[in-house]
């Protein structure tokens, strides 16, 4: 009679357990997924049908906004001082650029005005980038100066603003000026005639990479079917005999064989050849007139300096024992042995 109560206990113990497959019959917070907690959170029930809430619409607050400057356009020409540090190094430059300090004596630069040309110098600097890819050397991608003078003042802003176009030189020694544009070597030889004193004029200095070199030898009293063209795989020419001209060589002469003749090659066109080369980016213009050396050396402080001067023959280095300022910020004179040299 014992088995029956046995089998009870049995029973019993059986229930307490639970189902034998180890799962629960009541149902437990912590047997729901995590996923499906926080998804019941916010959530209600309407028609056995589980919607989402919808979350409050907040009023978007405007954020600070930096106000951006407007960039102002910068005028063509803009005066500048000789005592800044662009004006003390283009006058190093013309400086250097003379062939005859006793002609450059009689120049007296009173205005000092740079170009600012946005466009011609992008130019300038994607010609300059095209002459590195072809793998250039140095020398060749240097920043040199050239002049170019005119008596008219709309004529030297046009020219910065438009740039400096092929058929705008009189002169063919060196090259055809249809397809290539002319510049000066020297700042004081800017004329096939000696200037008259006291006359006002415009020196357009211009930064220009010289690039491959071709020395020509000059074509004097041709017609224009004798004119010399441009030489592929160079950008200049220049003259064979320049270095060797005797010192009486007449003014005229002198100043056709001192210039540059720059050129630009075109993948197309008629003549293959660019309008305005790349290469030469106005810079600067100086406004200046022509006095006498010895009227203009009085009562002026006296400063050391040294610089490099181009004669006929060679370059040589001058120490100049007086370089003189005016009491006028914008004009500056040095002396070179018994040689005013007025700016």
């Amino acid at each position: 009679m014992s088995a029956p109560t046995a089998l009870k206990s049995d029973k019993g113990q059986g229930n307490d357990r639970g189902p034998l497959d180890g799962s629960s019959s009541e149902f437990s917070e912590d047997d729901t997924p995590l996923a499906a907690r926080l998804n019941l959170q916010g959530t209600y029930q309407l028609n056995d049908t589980r919607k989402q809430l919808p979350r409050p619409i907040l009023p978007k607050k405007p954020g600070f906004v930096i106000p951006r400057k407007k960039k102002q356009a910068n005028e063509l020409l803009q005066v500048s001082n000789f005592n800044t540090r662009d004006g003390k190094e283009l006058l190093r430059n013309v400086f250097q650029s003379y062939r005859d300090p006793n002609v450059g004596a009689s120049f007296k630069f009173d205005k000092l005005e740079l170009v600012y040309n946005d466009q011609l110098s992008k130019e300038y600097q994607e010609k300059k980038q095209c002459m590195r890819n072809e793998w250039r050397n140095q020398r060749e991608l240097e920043d040199k100066h050239a002049f170019l003078y005119t008596l008219d003042r709309d004529e030297a802003k046009k020219i910065c603003e438009a740039g400096l176009e092929v058929g705008s030189a009189t002169i063919s020694c060196l090259g055809d000026p249809s397809m290539g544009v002319y510049l000066c070597r020297h700042a004081d030889v800017i004329s096939k005639k000696p200037l008259p004193l006291n006359s006002l004029g415009y020196l357009i200095v211009f930064k220009v990479i010289k690039g491959k070199v071709k020395p020509v030898t000059e074509r004097l009293n041709t017609t224009s079917t004798d004119l010399l063209e441009p030489t592929p795989n160079f950008d200049c020419h220049v003259s064979k005999s320049i270095q060797s001209l005797p010192a009486n060589t007449p003014l005229s002469q002198v100043f056709e064989y001192s210039q540059y003749y720059f050129y630009e090659f075109a993948e197309e066109g008629d003549d293959l050849h660019v309008k305005r080369p790349r290469q030469c980016l106005p810079y600067a213009v100086l406004t200046f007139s022509l006095v006498d050396p010895s009227a203009a050396n009085q009562e002026l402080p006296i400063v050391q300096v040294s610089y490099t001067v181009c004669t006929a023959t060679s370059q040589r280095s001058l120490s100049l024992a007086n370089y003189l300022l005016s009491a006028k910020p914008s004009v500056i004179l040095v002396h070179c042995n018994s040689a005013v040299i007025t700016f």
